[in-house]
């Protein structure tokens, strides 16, 4: 099996790769991305599509209200919840035999969900314990031992998530199925010193992005692929091969050929079979 980090701008066609890859592919859809892409693939019978449930009326008017009692920060609420319904259909479907490819679309949301959940999870601990200590009489000691609630991951606290993260590639390991992450990007960003202040200032590179969001995608990938428009034209779009389970020889590589459209028109974009017959040429496969 092999695991695939696609990233880069908007409207890149980042989406659409996995469409074009041989197998029936199951979609985690966690950004109404496939919208704009399943027009272009009628056979329906080589993908499924899921979407996270949208939260029920009592939910949603939770989620509106909590900042009345100070509890759980509402960008958190129902994080838990909607971790958990993820991390059960993605078990169902490793484990299903009709599937070869799993796709997160994005992985970004995906590391945002696996975080905030925890957070949500921390929350809830703290206003559980707080309301243990307040069904008792409060003494000045009592009231000390009461616990703001937190608003966002210390960094240390962000091992969990990491760790939950990593177990979603590990499982596609285990039950043998390609994983294919994608997602956006953001710039990169390097130590400089200020020398006006004399501190270490992170300032951003210009013309360089890495993968958005889980900061480990690209070591546990066997493939990483950044796409990328010409000219800084929307219209024609190239893949760059960043990392290759081959060796070197494909690091850097920039792949894009020309489609025609279904108006009749002709752009230049890539697709899983341009990749794969690159691959080809060395004797090897791009899904092992």
């Amino acid at each position: 099996m092999s695991i695939i980090t696609i990233y880069g701008p908007s409207g890149s066609w980042k989406s659409t790769f996995p469409f074009t890859m041989p197998g029936k592919k199951f979609i985690f859809d966690l950004e109404n991305g496939t919208n704009r892409v399943t027009w272009r693939f009628k056979d329906t019978s080589q993908y499924e599509i899921w979407k996270p449930k949208p939260l029920n009326q009592e939910a949603l008017v939770q989620l509106f209200t909590l900042n009345r009692t100070n509890k759980i920060n509402p960008l958190q609420a129902g994080k838990r919840e909607r971790y958990e319904e993820i991390v059960t259909k993605y078990i169902e479907v490793c484990s299903r035999d009709d599937i070869n490819i799993v796709v997160f679309d994005t992985g970004k949301v995906l590391w945002d969900i696996t975080s905030e959940s925890y957070l949500q999870e921390l929350q809830e601990a703290i206003e559980s314990r707080n309301k243990s200590i307040v069904e008792y009489n409060l003494t000045s000691k009592d009231k000390q031992r009461l616990t703001e609630q937190k608003q966002q991951l210390g960094q240390m606290e962000y091992r969990t998530p990491g760790d939950r993260m990593r177990l979603f590639y590990l499982t596609a390991k285990t039950f043998n199925k390609h994983l294919i992450m994608v997602n956006h990007e953001r710039p990169v960003r390097r130590p400089m010193l200020n020398t006006k202040t004399g501190e270490i200032d992170s300032v951003i590179v210009p013309g360089l992005f890495e993968v958005d969001g889980f900061n480990q995608s690209e070591r546990l990938s066997d493939w990483v692929l950044e796409t990328k428009f010409n000219d800084n034209s929307n219209r024609d779009k190239y893949i760059v091969i960043k990392k290759s389970p081959i060796g070197p020889e494909l690091v850097g590589v920039k792949l894009s050929t020309i489609f025609k459209m279904v108006d009749g028109t002709e752009v230049r974009g890539y697709d899983y079979n341009l990749l794969d017959n690159t691959v080809k040429k060395f004797d090897r496969v791009t899904l092992v």
